[in-house]
């Protein structure tokens, strides 16, 4: 395999990845991949062909190393501009629902989807795996119960998000008429 073509197999894999890589790391993914022929040598080539491809100044990408590990970077002189692009990402707000299951699981946790959506009184599907997609929840563990409900907590990026540093800063509700009322199946409303 030429060195062109391992530092591309390389760059993909630099790029995709969301932590840094050292050069065990790399060998390994052509070892696994059935190249195992490719060398600690052949990867410190390739490498070496990247970081001149990206020293270019028509590059808009970088490869940075830090303590034998490798990660490919926005280039610093564009930063103006990525950062433009990541503020749009950080305004995005979340929708009703989602502030309500926010909301259910911060006060609540670790609760099930089914008590969720008691709660509700709707279906919270889309809504967590929202939730669960931008870090603001996390699967806490698993109820003993028949077949095992996956439990819900808020993560440490729910508190920076929220302004607050631990949960104890929520406010209290201390209304108890205000406080959602659980059914049980066969109850009849009021009674």
């Amino acid at each position: 395999m030429t060195t062109e073509k391992i530092s591309s197999i390389i760059e993909s894999v630099l790029f995709v990845s969301s932590e840094s890589m050292n050069i065990k790391d790399i060998k390994s993914i052509f070892a696994e991949s059935g190249e195992a022929e490719i060398g600690i040598s052949d990867i410190i080539n390739a490498v070496s062909h990247l970081k001149s491809k990206y020293s270019r100044e028509d590059s808009g990408l970088s490869l940075i190393s830090a303590d034998g590990c490798y990660r490919i970077v926005a280039r610093a002189d564009n930063n103006e501009y990525v950062e433009k692009i990541l503020i749009k990402t950080k305004k995005k707000s979340l929708s009703q629902a989602a502030l309500e299951v926010l909301s259910i699981i911060a006060y609540r946790q670790p609760v099930t989807k089914v008590e969720i959506d008691e709660i509700r009184g709707v279906k919270s599907d889309s809504a967590i795996s929202n939730l669960y997609d931008n870090g603001l929840i996390y699967e806490s563990g698993r109820l003993d119960k028949i077949g095992k409900p996956i439990l819900y907590s808020t993560t440490e990026k729910f508190l920076v998000e929220f302004g607050i540093t631990s949960l104890s800063e929520l406010p209290e509700n201390t209304d108890e008429d205000s406080r959602p009322t659980q059914i049980n199946i066969g109850e009849e409303y009021g009674k």
